[in-house]
């Protein structure tokens, strides 16, 4: 979950707008910078996050847990770092754990305190940060991830093996193990920070995600919109903005062998979506 936050909280300002209101921080912030595992003398920080606010330092140390047992004197430890870093890295701190609601009922330490049900609903735009929420909760209460649908588990087997055979230049986000019946929307990781591909098979559409882009589609249309190929246009979501090439429909819960031609197309469109990134870099520049 720790490189789920940290994609969030980079790419999507209304993720971490919300993420820092429930801390109380009000007004506009700005990310100067986002680290993981940082690891000192005192103790290891899941993640390290820096903003500015009213041109002050505001450092936000985040514990993140599902089910692991917390350390002795964790949350002391936490403190030690931040207070050694007080009026050197940063002005103000926080330190908030992040958790499943029921784990944050029994959490010990005095964390500010953020639930992946709360995130949860930040993310209702976003399918595949939904679903890793959603496995993570359900981790918690049950000790299992999902209700396993065997036709889509089965499915994606396939797909990846096609995939690592067929397209070894790609580079799906790969999640082992059972899948549910609602996974149909298979990612694809990109080189440029805060971007990701996304094949939503049910949908018939292959998307380059630029999350937090919304506010900036006028910019965003000047700048790129010409320079399109004809298979590819410019569609908007609640926070972001999309390039999206038009696909056949797949189905998921059906062979893959019945389904492949459709999944080559859209690999197809992966492809062709990957070299514009990589042709402009800065797309996420405006």
């Amino acid at each position: 979950m720790d490189l789920l936050l940290m994609s969030k909280l980079s790419g999507d300002p209304s993720f971490l707008s919300h993420f820092v209101q429930v801390l109380g921080i009000e007004g506009q912030v700005s990310l100067l910078s986002l680290e993981h595992s940082v690891m000192t003398e005192d103790g290891e920080s899941d993640l390290f996050l820096l903003i500015d606010h009213n041109n002050e330092r505001c450092g936000i140390y985040i514990e993140d847990k599902i089910d692991a047992v917390a350390q002795p004197q964790q949350y002391e430890r936490y403190i030690q770092r931040a207070d050694k870093n007080n009026g050197s890295l940063h002005d103000n701190y926080y330190v908030v754990m992040v958790a499943p609601e029921e784990y944050l009922k029994t959490g010990k330490g005095n964390y500010q305190r953020i639930s992946y049900e709360t995130m949860l609903k930040w993310v209702q735009d976003d399918p595949f940060a939904s679903e890793l929420f959603n496995t993570a909760i359900e981790k918690n209460r049950h000790g299992y991830t999902v209700n396993p649908d065997k036709a889509v588990t089965e499915f994606y087997v396939k797909f990846y093996k096609y995939v690592a055979d067929n397209y070894p230049e790609l580079n799906p986000n790969i999640i082992e193990g059972p899948r549910g019946s609602n996974a149909v929307w298979p990612s694809f990781k990109c080189d440029i920070k805060g971007t990701r591909i996304v094949y939503k098979s049910n949908k018939g559409y292959v998307d380059l995600e630029l999350p937090g882009m919304a506010a900036k589609q006028v910019e965003f249309k000047r700048a790129y919109e010409e320079l399109l190929p004809d298979s590819m246009k410019i569609a908007v979501a609640t926070n972001s903005l999309a390039i999206r090439i038009n696909v056949s429909k797949a189905d998921f819960h059906m062979p893959f062998y019945s389904q492949a031609g459709y999944v080559e197309e859209a690999l197809h469109a992966v492809l062709a979506l990957q070299g514009f990134l990589n042709q402009y870099p800065t797309i996420t520049g405006l």
